[in-house]
């Protein structure tokens, strides 16, 4: 089993070894390779972790968030929200930016373009 473990690399853990040792005419359980695996210190490596990054070039020129969730408005355009939309047509992406009047809920200004960059 150990060889085997070494043979693809120490990525396979104890479920996909039983299926290889299974497929080579030796009966196991997953439990009994698995307790084999821990009893030598063995562990598959099963791809990297998430990292969390610092701040990302995206996040700069963003402007603070001055509703804090406050989305009621007592008239028209006291409170205006944006958004962009990602929309896939003929095999290239389009960036639709809308600009909505939270008092009627009505899209005061929007622009569809094929960059998001303008």
């Amino acid at each position: 089993m150990v060889e085997l473990f070494a043979q693809y690399k120490a990525r396979y853990g104890a479920p996909r070894l039983v299926d290889e040792l299974k497929a080579a005419g030796l009966p196991c359980s997953k439990n009994l390779v698995a307790n084999i695996m821990r009893l030598r210190g063995i562990r598959a490596r099963n791809g990297k972790g998430f990292h969390y990054r610092s701040a990302s070039p995206t996040m700069a020129n963003v402007e603070e968030n001055l509703l804090r969730r406050r989305f009621c408005a007592k008239g028209p355009n006291q409170k205006w929200v944006t958004d962009i939309t990602y929309i896939w047509v003929n095999g290239r992406w389009l960036y639709l930016a809308t600009v909505m009047d939270l008092y009627s809920r009505a899209i005061v200004g929007w622009k569809l373009d094929s960059s998001i960059a303008r």
